[in-house]
């Protein structure tokens, strides 16, 4: 699944959090749309980790995968 790709791109997330997040939020847009809140309640992920993501998915540089 490539957006399971497009997130274990991320520092600090495994296949497992990449598949977590997809099943709980349905899409990366969504991931990025939510808040480091929203982010934290899924096992594994805290509020570094979470303002990561949002971070990285809200970027407007160019990201290499």
């Amino acid at each position: 699944d490539l957006r399971i790709d497009v997130l274990m791109t991320i520092k600090g997330i495994s296949e497992k959090k990449a598949k977590s997040l997809i099943n709980e939020f349905g899409s990366i847009m969504e991931i990025g749309e939510s808040s480091s809140g929203e982010l934290c309640q899924l096992d594994g992920i805290g509020v570094t980790l979470a303002k990561r993501i949002i971070d990285v998915l809200n970027s407007e540089s160019k990201q290499v995968i």
